[in-house]
């Protein structure tokens, strides 16, 4: 179909099939036409198709066709597209290059939102020299104007702008859509116009289904790369209801479920068929299964809501099965997510700020950048805007992006990492890490990272390198330029279009006639009076040609433009065999070495590029010098990071990646570096410096150039006798950097030595056959997977052996692996990455800690490993605009999220949780975004107890550390102990045995595909009502166990109105999980049988015995409680105003009938909670 035809058609399907919808739109003043695509291909398949194939073409062709339906006068309407069949949509995990360029549906929930911003798509630009104007399409990130105009000018401005407001969104594909613990992909989609809803809370909220059409785009991963991301140009937007779960169903499905709801032991059948691989812990099971279902949610006529998320904790002694009950909850459970507690917080992944990270500006400390925007110590984990460009890792390449957010945080526990290189990373201990296993590359937590792991550097290919403005280095105080032709020419050229002409120019500016007309030209300037006119008009000193500079005592020399090759060589020999001094009025920069020819090679730079005539000198018994004698020039290398003495010694961060650091490499190691060659063939090119700090950087610097060296300490401390019989005292530890193997070769080819002897040595020991397994690939793992036993490579497929990067290379080639296999090893083998074994895993204790934020990849590149990141709040590559990424209780919004090792939460993530279980809703306010978020989800989660294992005279809710506010918001609470019985173990062992004979078997009673339908059907239709029979035994119950409180002595609770709340959520579950349409007595009985066994395990008071609430509530039982109100009594009556004797109120507490041990125990807790004290050993007394 071409163009115009397509026009006329789509004008007849407008005029005839659709013409009471263009009239709706035209006459409600929308903005656009919404078009059912099916009706559409009934009216005309070819229209279908053309808008299928030439998405662009036919979605221009149909806002010029609906322009020619009668009712149509000037409107611009938008034409949308909708309902798709379903066999044109692609799972987001498909979508491939064949896509790019076609109109497609897909279907995700939104897992993050940026803020709506309006955006130009078209300008009217005017010719800034004839006044002509020219209309330009603005289809790009940046604002672009015509390249030219016809009378040959290229500047214009901008007259007008036509805006349209966009967002950007990020949708992730359904969790049904998944197989198992699949990771999701992920897919961006730009909105523009009425698609917009500027408010969060309603077509774009993080957690909500939808479904899109539009149209697929490529755009590459960075300049100049082969590599592209697809994005997608969003036409239509359609949210879909919230329900728990979207699964179609089909008329024989639903009679199936209908028919299986029938059994009368249905719902045991479906409490069995939870994790049926798992033995016992039925009266779990049989909760979360009613978990599953949910109660109804209710929302009375004065607003108030009652949810119908049932929330569940269980806390589990070690190996109990409680996380793999978890894991196979978040799998069955549609709209399920399994996260690990510890995991969750994204804020809380950081590095301490010693750290170097690799930025566009160099390797900066991520302190320093913390500081620089963070100026305050945090109480909390604080976040400020801070956009800079830095390396990070993506696809398997080290490529470009910007950070959003820098990150300043209090005191964490560290963890430091060191590799067999003498590379450290130290870091919080959730931080993770990028490590190979046997699924190929995966993230692992520093605190998880053991001795003898391989963990991630980059392998650069290259790097962008510039080179940081040289007029920032120099500190001027009094001395005097002159100036070149066409500054001193700007100059004077400023005074005449400011004053008029010179005269005046120098009356006003109180100058001398003779500095205005001759000084300003030929003489030198003083400093003072130069930077006064520079201010005066506006004018930055780095804009200035400066001929000379000289001295107060009259001595003339320039000053370098520019960091060119010469420079940096110079400043490298500076570094390694240089000494400065800086006084009040003079300076010095002192080069020393035993090589004439490199002293020479010096003196020519420095004569060059400071116009400083000196000699080379010798002292007796002294190696030869240099020395330039000038304040001006010692302290342009002290703005360098020169020093004297030597071991705080580092290079200003900016040069390290600059165009001509290889230079400085190459003058620091002819001044500090050495070759040595061993007949074993263990040659090496080494580097030693007292400075710690420049070791690291210098390690990092031959890195971007492909050159690996291991970083270890010499201690030279103590008494050193020289072959003279001289004996030198040194108090210096050295570190010393070492390039083995290949990499020699490499250094040779990037940098080499200019010292002739050097060179020649370092000729003499490259070229050689080399160790092939020096550049470890660690995929042992994943080879031991395969079946495959190749002669030739049989050690790396049967032993603990990983082959180098040659053999890897040659077993990808030659082996035959399976096609998962090959997929892992080429994807850890092509990666820009090299392995380096770690040796030494260390606690540091607790540190501040700093982060940056680097959207779409979660990583930076620190002290040379790559570190992952991550954060609530993100900013998007394309837009720059932050964006809310959902977590998963927000994501399992009206589902169900499975929390392990909840007691290891942050505090941030548990206040969060609280506010989702009480308020069923997520408030955020992070970088300019502040946002409520649904969360309707039931939460099913599981810990440990704090020592371990169970204290048998302890409450168990004592024993939970997850704080009390939190834990009384769950419905149940269930303790999982391991305890010795050996008929329980008999059966428990035969099943664990029996799981590994006939691992593919399984007992559920119910399959789990068709438990999730069943679950689904019923949530979806399925709303009970609670008749008076059911309210009538819950109402029974509740007054009765009321009743037993308030006649046992101290009043004990034993229960609330919150479980009164919950036993109609449960039972309300129960008829869901039977397909009824009331709440019957057995439900009622069957949420009371659950709850009565919870409080048996947690609600009851250990010394009486009896139900007490207030141990889950409030952590303290009720004869606890009395026992403490005893004890204050004794004391004020004992004490008054004074302090009382221990024994003594321990007799008075015996007398009163308490246990002597229970009443010091007692004291000992209300001087933890600060309302006793002890103001002198043996004496107590109230605050």
């Amino acid at each position: 179909m071409e163009y115009g035809e397509a026009v006329s058609e789509f004008e007849e399907f407008f005029s005839e099939a659709y013409y009471e919808e263009v009239a709706r739109t035209v006459k409600e003043g929308e903005e656009s036409v919404l078009v059912d695509f099916q009706e559409m291909d009934i009216f005309n398949p070819e229209l279908s198709d053309y808008l299928r194939e030439k998405p662009n073409s036919a979605t221009n062709a149909a806002e010029e066709g609906i322009l020619g339906v009668d009712i149509i006068s000037d409107e611009e309407l938008t034409v949308r597209f909708t309902h798709m069949s379903e066999e044109d949509f692609v799972l987001l995990k498909n979508l491939r290059s064949q896509h790019i360029g076609k109109f497609i549906p897909v279907k995700g929930m939104i897992k993050r939102a940026s803020q709506v911003k309006p955006e130009v798509v078209s300008a009217i630009f005017e010719c800034s020299q004839c006044g002509d104007r020219y209309e330009k399409e603005q289809d790009s990130s940046e604002l672009k104007s015509p390249y030219k105009c016809d009378c040959g000018s290229r500047k214009f401005e901008v007259e007008e702008k036509k805006m349209t407001d966009t967002q950007n969104i990020v949708v992730e594909e359904d969790p049904e859509s998944r197989a198992g613990s699949e990771q999701p992909e992920t897919l961006s989609v730009r909105l523009k116009g009425d698609l917009v809803d500027p408010n969060f809370q309603k077509k774009v909220v993080p957690g909500n289904k939808a479904e899109i059409t539009g149209i697929v785009r490529e755009e590459p991963l960075k300049k100049k790369s082969k590599k592209y991301n697809i994005y997608m140009d969003g036409n239509y937007l359609e949210p879909t209801e919230q329900e728990f779960e979207e699964l179609e169903l089909g008329d024989e499905e639903i009679q199936d479920i209908k028919e299986l709801s029938k059994n009368p032991e249905i719902f045991d059948k479906i409490a069995r068929s939870i994790a049926p691989s798992i033995y016992g812990h039925h009266q779990i099971k049989k909760a979360i299964a009613l978990q599953m279902f949910g109660g109804v949610k209710k929302t009375r006529e004065d607003g108030v809501k009652s949810r119908g998320d049932i929330h569940i904790l269980l806390i589990g002694e070690p190996g109990t099965g409680k996380s793999q009950i978890l894991k196979f909850t978040g799998q069955i459970a549609p709209k399920g997510r399994y996260v690990v507690g510890k995991s969750s917080t994204g804020a809380g992944l950081c590095v301490t700020g010693d750290t170097l990270i690799h930025t566009e500006e160099g390797f900066k400390e991520i302190g320093k950048i913390g500081k620089e925007n963070i100026s305050f110590r945090p109480e909390f984990e604080t976040a400020k805007e801070h956009e800079i460009k830095l390396p990070t890792f993506s696809d398997g390449e080290i490529s470009e992006s910007n950070s959003s957010l820098v990150w300043r945080m209090p005191e964490k526990k560290c963890i430091r990492a060191e590799t067999v290189y003498g590379k450290e990373i130290e870091a919080s201990e959730d931080t993770d890490i990028l490590t190979c296993g046997e699924d190929g590359l995966e993230w692992k937590k520093i605190d998880d990272i053991e001795e003898g792991d391989f963990i991630a550097s980059p392998d650069y290919t290259e790097i962008d390198r510039k080179s940081p403005d040289i007029e920032k280095y120099y500190t001027f105080e009094n001395e005097k330029f002159k100036l070149g032709q066409k500054s001193s020419k700007e100059l004077r050229d400023r005074m005449k279009e400011k004053h008029g002409d010179l005269r005046t120019a120098a009356e006003e500016l109180n100058l001398s006639e003779d500095f205005v007309y001759t000084s300003i030209r030929k003489r030198f300037i003083p400093y003072p009076r130069l930077k006064y006119l520079l201010k005066e008009f506006n004018l930055e000193f780095d804009q200035l040609e400066i001929n000379s500079v000289m001295l107060q005592n009259g001595e003339e020399f320039t000053l370098p433009k520019e960091f060119d090759r010469k420079l940096m060589y110079l400043i490298g020999m500076v570094f390694g065999d240089g000494n400065i001094s800086v006084e009040e009025n003079r300076g010095l920069v002192r080069i020393s070495n035993s090589d004439r020819d490199l002293l020479k090679r010096c003196q020519n730079i420095i004569e060059e590029k400071f116009s400083k005539k000196i000699k080379i000198e010798k002292q007796e018994d002294k190696v030869p010098y240099l020395r330039i004698h000038s304040k001006t020039i010692a302290e342009f290398f002290q703005n360098l990071g020169m020093q004297t003495p030597k071991e705080g010694l580092k290079l200003d961060f900016e040069l390290t990646i600059s165009q001509n650091a290889d230079k400085f490499l190459q003058g620091l190691l002819d001044a500090d570096g050495s070759v040595v060659s061993r007949d074993n063939g263990s040659d090496s090119v080494q580097y030693s410096t007292i400075s710690h700090k420049l070791a690291d950087q210098v390690q990092l610097m031959l890195e971007t150039y492909g050159i690996k060296s291991r970083k270890r300490t010499r201690d030279r401390r103590g008494v050193e006798r020289l072959a003279n019989g001289q004996e030198i005292e040194s108090q210096l530890v050295q570190k010393h950097l070492v390039i083995r193997g290949e990499h020699i070769d490499r250094f040779k080819e990037e940098l080499g030595f200019k010292s002739v002897k050097k060179h020649s040595s370092l000729k003499e020991i490259t070229g050689k056959k080399r160790n092939t397994n020096q550049d470890i690939v660690p995929v042992n793992n994943i080879l031991k997977k395969s079946e495959a036993s190749p002669k030739n490579h049989w050690t790396y497929f049967n032993q603990d052996k990983n082959p180098g990067e040659k053999r890897a290379q040659q077993i990808l080639e030659e082996v035959k692996l399976e096609e998962q296999i090959a997929e892992k090893l080429k994807k850890v083998q092509e990666a820009e990455i090299n392995w380096e074994k770690v040796k030494k895993v260390k606690e540091t204790g607790e540190k501040e800690l700093y982060d940056l934020t680097v959207p779409e990849t979660h990583n930076f590149i620190g002290n040379g490993i790559i570190t992952h990141n991550t954060a609530a709040v993100v900013r998007d590559e394309t837009t720059g605009e932050f964006e809310l990424e959902a977590g998963a209780v927000v994501l399992a919004n009206k589902g169900l999220a499975a929390i392990d090792e909840i007691d290891k939460m942050s505090e941030e993530d548990r206040s969060s949780l609280h506010e989702a279980m009480e308020q069923q809703q997520i408030s955020i306010s992070k970088a300019n975004i502040q946002a409520t978020l649904h969360a309707q989800t039931s939460i099913l989660a599981a810990g440990n107890p704090k020592l371990g294992r169970f204290d048998p005279y302890e409450p168990i809710p004592q024993q939970i550390e997850i704080g009390d506010t939190l834990l009384s918001r769950f419905d149940f609470i269930f303790p999982v102990k391991d305890e010795p019985d050996e008929d329980k173990d008999t059966k428990l062992s035969s099943q664990v045995l029996q799981n590994h004979i006939e691992p593919e078997e399984t007992d559920a009673e119910v399959p789990q595909e068709m438990l999730r339908k069943y679950v689904a059907y019923a949530k979806k239709n399925i709303r009970p009502t609670l008749t008076q029979e059911a309210a009538d035994k819950i109402q029974e119950f509740y007054v009765s166990m009321r009743t037993k409180g308030s006649d046992e002595a101290g009043e004990s609770v034993p229960i609330t109105a919150r479980q009164l709340e919950a036993l109609v959520r449960v039972a309300e579950a129960s008829a869901r999980s039977e397909l009824k349409d009331d709440v019957t007595v057995d439900d009622a009985q069957r949420a009371i049988d659950i709850l009565t066994y919870c409080l048996k395990q947690v609600g009851v008071d250990p010394e009486t015995g009896e139900f007490d609430i207030d141990v889950v509530e409030s952590g303290v039982t009720s004869s606890q409680r009395n026992r403490q109100q005893t004890i204050k009594h004794i004391l004020n009556r004992m004490a008054g105003d004074s302090s009382s004797d221990m024994e003594d109120v321990l007799d008075e507490a015996e007398e009163e009938g308490l246990d002597r041990g229970k009443a010091e125990k007692m004291i000992k807790q209300l001087m933890r909670d600060g309302e006793v004290f002890e103001p002198e050993p043996g004496k107590v007394k109230m605050m």
